[in-house]
């Protein structure tokens, strides 16, 4: 029962569903490093948190900061932001606030951590401040003025002594930003330990990048369905006719099969699960297996070669019955049943991929122990 025709198509599926997802995935993952769109998302981010240019400027200037960031793309970084940080030579040019907004160029095109910290950014905001007060110790609360780098590294205060004078320095923001009022309210659900404070602050961001993390992930699902669309489209990956050839084609079935059992086979997993508080099992953490990795040159075959067992491209003598360019010696049918046919097809492909990789996996390695449990005993083993 278990080694059944229906079992056996569903296998074959599954791996497609995977293998294309895995391409989708590599894909996303080469536009969101082109367009560093982790950068860009994690700024975006800090200009809603800090509501001051200005300020994200210099707190992306901390050097705790550009250690988090590629080694060849660290003095890139230094250098535009000391060439934006010029004088304007207009009277247009300084009036124009474009060169700090998110949308810049400058930001379009500056790459940086995809990632920071909570105790860094806590310690580079307050640091800024610092330079900001050093700057203006008449208490000038003028946004465009920067601090002087060489007279603030030389009065620089220890971590410590900055979270012992964080409400100073809080105090050091304009009113007119709504972040001050968000920091000090942050600041009274504490006690005056510094200990209290830097962990109160590091909830605050906390809080604030876990919303960064929704719009990152919603942008991603974007992407990638619209990689899976143009694909799904453009090689005619259609999961309706691939359905149809496995359960008419006994050699592809026992092709993919084997594929798939060979990549169960590898499967590495982490068995360990934890709940997101650390306290207790929740979900299991899946692992996809070495030789499905789509850096790799062992991986990038395997999916190479496991797709291409599958019927998809334009090859057909009925592929293009949906637009009525088919022979009609090939009775392909009426048109517009290839069409449907064929929307059907794609969105079913384009809806696999947006579930990503990691659930196809898990799916497949289910189904493949199901029926391998199920697979009748030889009769010289029954003796």
């Amino acid at each position: 029962m278990f080694g059944s025709l229906a079992l056996e198509i569903a296998i074959g599926l599954f791996l497609f569903f995977l293998l294309f997802s895995l391409i989708c995935t590599a894909l996303q993952e080469m536009v969101t490093s082109l367009f560093s769109l982790r950068f860009r998302n994690l700024q975006q981010g800090l200009y809603a948190l800090l509501n001051d240019p200005q300020l994200v400027d210099e707190v992306l200037a901390s050097p705790a900061i550009e250690r988090l960031m590629h080694p060849r793309l660290r003095e890139k970084y230094r250098a535009q932001r000391q060439g934006s940080a010029a004088p304007a030579t207009s009277a247009r040019a300084a009036e124009t606030p474009a060169q700090s907004s998110p949308g810049s160029v400058r930001f379009l095109r500056t790459r940086g951590p995809s990632y920071v910290p909570p105790d860094v950014f806590v310690a580079a905001l307050l640091e800024a401040l610092h330079r900001r007060q050093l700057s203006n110790p008449a208490g000038d609360e003028k946004r465009g003025a920067s601090p002087d780098p060489d007279t603030a590294s030389d009065s620089a205060l220890p971590g410590y002594a900055l979270f012992q004078d964080a409400k100073a320095l809080i105090e050091t923001i304009p009113d007119t930003n709504p972040l001050k009022e968000s920091l000090l309210l942050a600041l009274t659900r504490t006690g005056q330990g510094v200990e209290g404070v830097e962990e109160e602050l590091k909830t605050w961001f906390n809080q604030t990048m876990e919303r960064v993390s929704g719009w990152y992930r919603r942008q991603i699902k974007v992407i990638t369905f619209g990689i899976a669309a143009v694909l799904a489209i453009g090689l005619n990956a259609n999961a309706i006719q691939i359905g149809i050839a496995l359960a008419e084609n006994q050699d592809l079935r026992s092709s993919v099969l084997g594929t798939a059992q060979a990549v169960v086979d590898v499967t590495e997993r982490d068995g360990t699960a934890q709940a997101a508080d650390g306290s207790g099992p929740e979900t299991l953490t899946i692992t996809l297996p070495a030789i499905l990795d789509p850096s790799s040159q062992a991986g990038a075959d395997v999916i190479a070669s496991g797709i291409a067992q599958f019927p998809i491209g334009w090859g057909d003598a009925c592929a293009f019955a949906m637009v009525g360019a088919a022979d009609p010696a090939d009775n392909c049918g009426p048109w517009w049943v290839n069409l449907i046919e064929a929307l059907g097809g794609w969105l079913t492909t384009i809806a696999a991929a947006s579930l990503g990789a990691p659930f196809w996996f898990n799916l497949l390695d289910k189904l493949v122990k199901i029926r391998g449990s199920g697979n009748p005993v030889p009769t010289s083993q029954q003796s």
